[in-house]
């Protein structure tokens, strides 16, 4: 799997539209620029879990890493989404896992 490189969202530079979750917080947006539904990504998440519907953008402001496919079932890999990052995904996203990466991530 490949490191997602997104641009950090604390002090640099920023994209067009900035997601607004807070910290602690990791979601996904069911559109592009965080738009759209948003699916609240639990840390408690360890396992493959399948979206409901394809997720178009994603925010991770955790103490966590989310893994992310583009294929249900976790399959089709993408990559990584460690904390502080977010953005646009290339193709839509099917599935994820979460990765603590902290223990305070799991409360």
């Amino acid at each position: 799997m490949t490191q997602v490189n997104y641009q950090r969202s604390s002090r640099g530079a920023q994209p067009a539209a900035a997601a607004t979750t807070p910290w602690g917080q990791a979601d996904f947006y069911f559109g592009r620029d965080f738009t759209g539904p948003v699916f609240p990504i639990p840390a408690t998440d360890t396992e493959c879990t399948n979206l409901a519907e394809p997720a178009l953008s994603v925010a991770n402001f955790k103490y966590a890493s989310v893994t992310v496919f583009f294929g249900e079932d976790c399959t089709q890999p993408y990559g990584n989404v460690t904390g502080l990052h977010q953005g646009n995904l290339p193709a839509p996203a099917r599935s994820y896992y979460v990765t603590p990466t902290w223990t305070s991530a799991l409360q």
